[in-house]
């Protein structure tokens, strides 16, 4: 999730803001695969066309390929520093636009449903997986001459209403690691002093402690003091040149945070040692503590990495480590990478520490990637079995670069080795969304009709079970959807929609496999075709 970083010891890392940019926003999982004799992928990427983005771009999920065929989603406003999310049904696509509207639309692709103004600046967001509850940090007074501290406010995306609001009880650092679950009714707050704001409480690392709270209620449901879960910011005693001047050189000791799919357990990743504690949302209580242990096929892989333990400040070479964490989909992986900050010749210098997979139960690191890559961001694939990895071409020797003109990469990688299966580069730094094409039956499922091309192109459904369907034509001219076999046996789905309308039907369709194609003359012919997959 997006961290805006705001002491001015630390300009220069605006690239650590970018590599702290998403984690869990975003994601959509799901459970069925694609079938390949179709040729359509069970999701596509959709990649911002610059930093402050005013369009995305389709790709192909498999190859990364840029997908032509797809029109390009038109966001209608640029988007802010915070990363826009989708609901895990995809249902619901939310942005914050640089003029302070928080703009909730249907889908990716659908129209826009509500444009409103929050009382204050929107930071990050998050959304739960029906799309029908926005969660997002606001600050009241975000002048420098008097920050106040964020809350966490709850809305309504089909009217903008606010539901709850969770203030924040200054038992931390205004920027503290935080976590929502799938159905955003409980927030997670690791909270830690911060020793840049109250130096009299000496140099950190600080004891943390976990706060739960009821996003219905805003209400605080319990703490779990974490003693042996070290964080916090605060100056050190160094100082290091900025500007022709010298300053004094803040630390930082960030923990990753993230919570399982279904919300049963918090994971939290140590940044001052090689250790995980598993937290039992349920009871809110320390389930294990365990040391990572680094298996013998990984450890020659491990040796260009980083030690994740920083160092003293005197030692001029470690004055932080900030660390991020992504639930693989069944819940028995974690996907841990982040970066370190450190001192050079008087200089701040940044070091990446790649991507590791770490396995819940066991601790047991088993495999390890993108040695010295500040990774910023990691989606695991709807079926598990691929993960989609992005950060910038940077290492330590770039640091004063123009960060406009760093290449900027995502690659795909298989979900167990992390050996990569396809990358592309873009100039500048890129946020991207995984748009599944998997279905909910307990919700409605929207198919767009462009010119010419159904969006999502696969549709996978339950066989046998009622399922809603609502058709949106994006396009300029009249289109269609008509669903058969091979064997020219139709399913009970016929639709005409004219431009700019749309149409709801709901059918059941027994297993099997169906093509889903435009019927007016010459679009099927133009590539107008996709996929129903029931089983």
């Amino acid at each position: 999730m997006a961290r805006q970083i705001r002491r001015s010891p630390v300009l220069h890392l605006a690239i650590v803001a970018a590599l702290l940019a998403g984690v869990l926003p975003g994601l959509v999982l799901g459970r069925v695969q694609a079938k390949e004799e179709f040729g359509l992928p069970a999701a596509e990427l959709n990649v911002a066309n610059a930093s402050s983005a005013t369009q995305l771009d389709a790709l192909d999920a498999g190859t990364l390929d840029p997908r032509p065929d797809r029109p390009a989603v038109r966001l209608g406003s640029a988007v802010n520093e915070a990363v826009p999310v989708l609901s895990e049904d995809g249902s619901t696509f939310v942005l914050s636009g640089n003029d302070g509207t928080i703009v909730v639309r249907d889908g990716l692709m659908g129209p826009e449903r509500l444009r409103f103004f929050p009382d204050g600046t929107v930071g990050e967001l998050a959304l739960s997986r029906d799309g029908r509850r926005l969660v997002a940090t606001v600050v009241a007074d975000y002048s420098s001459a008097n920050l106040k501290l964020p809350a966490w406010k709850v809305f309504d995306t089909a009217d903008g209403r606010l539901l709850a609001t969770v203030e924040n009880d200054e038992s931390g650092d205004p920027w503290e690691e935080w976590v929502v679950d799938a159905g955003a009714q409980r927030l997670y707050r690791l909270a830690y002093a911060d020793g840049v704001a109250a130096g009299a409480q000496g140099a950190g690392p600080y004891p943390t402690v976990l706060i739960a709270n009821d996003l219905v209620t805003g209400a605080e449901v319990g703490r779990l003091d974490l003693p042996g879960v070290r964080a916090g910011w605060w100056q050190s005693e160094e100082t290091v040149a900025i500007g022709g001047g010298q300053e004094p050189l803040t630390e930082a000791l960030l923990p990753a945070v993230a919570v399982s799919h279904d919300g049963r357990r918090l994971a939290i990743v140590h940044a001052d040692e090689d250790a995980l504690t598993v937290v039992d949302t349920e009871r809110l209580a320390i389930e294990a503590t365990q040391t990572l242990a680094r298996s013998a096929s990984v450890l020659h892989r491990l040796v260009a990495l980083l030690p994740l333990v920083p160092q003293s400040a005197s030692a001029k070479t470690l004055e932080g480590t900030m660390l991020q964490a992504v639930f693989a989909p069944d819940g028995r992986h974690l996907y841990v990478f982040g970066v370190t900050s450190g001192v050079e010749s008087g200089e701040p210098i940044f070091h990446g520490l790649g991507l590791r997979v770490v396995d819940v139960e066991s601790g047991e690191v088993e495999a390890v990637a993108f040695d010295g890559m500040p990774i910023e961001r990691v989606v695991p694939s709807p079926d598990g079995g691929s993960l989609y990895v992005a950060g910038p071409a940077l290492d330590s020797a770039d640091a004063e670069s123009d960060t406009a003109m760093v290449p900027y990469l995502i690659w795909r990688v298989d979900a167990e080795t992390l050996e990569v299966v396809a990358e592309r580069s873009f100039t500048g730094w890129r946020w991207f969304l995984m748009r599944s094409a998997l279905a909910d039956p307990a919700l409605p499922l929207t198919v767009e009709l462009v010119d010419m091309a159904f969006m999502p192109s696969l549709i996978t459904v339950p066989a046998d079970t009622e399922v809603r369907l609502v058709v949106v034509n994006h396009g300029s001219v009249p289109h269609s959807l008509r669903a058969g076999d091979d064997a020219s046996h139709e399913l009970d789905v016929r639709v005409d929609v004219a431009p700019g309308e749309s149409e709801t039907i709901t059918y059941r369709a027994p297993a099997g496999e169906y093509k889903m194609f435009c019927d007016v003359t010459g679009h099927a012919e133009a590539g107008m075709g996709g996929a129903i997959v029931a089983r």
